[in-house]
């Protein structure tokens, strides 16, 4: 797998390339690859420095396999990012990435690599688009996906529970 998911962020890197979008990479390898050497920005360590990364650049891109509702999504909005993810058919399950964020309000995603360079080109064009986008998913999380509001919901669970008459 983990073949597997380099090769997949090295195509998605030499698309954007191609596309000529502005490139900065971050985490191993990737300057071990010559043409992306220019590019590779080293690993980044947790807390202030990465969010300072993810609030600096106009879009960062979450490429993953079978999960958009990851930490590093939720991260990347919370710092200030705006966060664009490849669709995953695990998306448009219930209870999946469409009922916990709002897919082309808080989430962008895209299926094809013209999609992804769109919406890229969108973000790095149109501000007030890219910023409703942040502050949209940042209300979600806050409202849905911090440890808070997850533990108000798992307390009003319980207090059902407990309050439901013994069987």
């Amino acid at each position: 797998l983990m073949v597997a998911r380099a090769q997949d962020r090295i195509r998605v890197a030499d698309t954007l390339l191609q596309a000529g979008i502005p490139l900065a990479l971050y985490g191993q390898g990737w300057p071990e690859i010559a043409r992306f050497r220019p590019r590779a920005r080293g690993v980044v360590s947790a807390g202030a420095p990465l969010r300072q990364v993810l609030r600096e650049h106009k879009v960062v891109l979450h490429i993953n396999r079978g999960c958009n509702v990851h930490p590093r999504v939720l991260e990347g909005f919370s710092a200030g990012g705006f966060v664009i993810a490849r669709h995953d058919p695990t998306d448009d399950l219930p209870r999946e990435t469409r009922d916990q964020l709002a897919i082309g309000r808080e989430l962008h995603l895209f299926r094809t690599a013209d999609e992804m360079i769109a919406l890229v080109r969108r973000a790095l064009q149109d501000e007030p688009w890219r910023r409703a986008g942040i502050q949209a998913a940042q209300a979600r999380i806050k409202a849905q996906h911090t440890y808070r509001s997850r533990a108000e919901v798992v307390l009003e669970h319980l207090r059902r529970l407990l309050s439901a008459p013994a069987k």
